[in-house]
């Protein structure tokens, strides 16, 4: 009973600890703790500093290190290093298609929620992934649909993101937005007035 009100204590000491990191220095130091306690191996923990990687954008070979400290990642940990690559750009296009394939090797169920932030991770090159949710049938998904029409509405072409963006029978504000920043971002300023009207 002592040895679980203790462990309680330092989980509320550690996570306490975790909200006031604001540097590398400080997120290894808390990593460090975590080593301590024998907890860098459990996917919350690990989807902890892998964001709090992302918010200060650590070097990726240190973020990869966590990631790989867990033996079995769980979708949250998946998605938090999903989010740390779409930080970084396209140019980790091929880490973010390693990750995506050993999530799929996993036992673990991926739900729609994580192909928007699959599409994002991989930048420019997430237009490959555009022909992948349509042959799983996820392209009606409202959140999936968004990120593929954000993708070429930043990327091009953006007669893509007016295709998708035709098709829908309702649209969000997202959606809208995604338009008239495609619009306005490939210099066709009086087609993106027009969306406003």
């Amino acid at each position: 009973m002592h040895q679980t009100s203790e462990l309680g204590i330092s989980l509320f000491f550690l996570d306490s600890l975790a909200c006031k990191i604001s540097n590398l220095s400080q997120l290894r130091q808390f990593h460090a703790q975590l080593i301590q306690n024998s907890l860098h191996h459990h996917s919350q923990w690990v989807s902890l500093l892998i964001s709090q990687c992302t918010r200060l954008r650590a070097p990726p070979p240190y973020t990869r290190l966590i990631f790989n400290s867990t033996p079995r990642p769980d979708i949250y940990v998946f998605i938090s290093m999903l989010k740390y690559y779409s930080n970084l750009g396209s140019a980790h296009f091929n880490q973010v298609v390693s990750l995506y394939q050993k999530l799929q090797c996993c036992d673990l169920r991926i739900g729609t929620f994580v192909y928007p932030v699959l599409i994002k991770s991989a930048g420019s090159k997430g237009i490959e992934f555009h022909a992948h949710v349509l042959k799983l049938g996820l392209a009606s998904d409202p959140y999936v649909r968004n990120a593929i029409m954000g993708l070429y509405a930043k990327y091009g072409p953006v007669e893509n993101a007016r295709d998708v963006f035709a098709e829908m029978r309702e649209r969000t504000l997202a959606d809208w937005n995604n338009m008239i920043f495609g619009y306005w971002n490939w210099g066709n300023k009086a087609e993106a007035c027009r969306l406003l009207i």
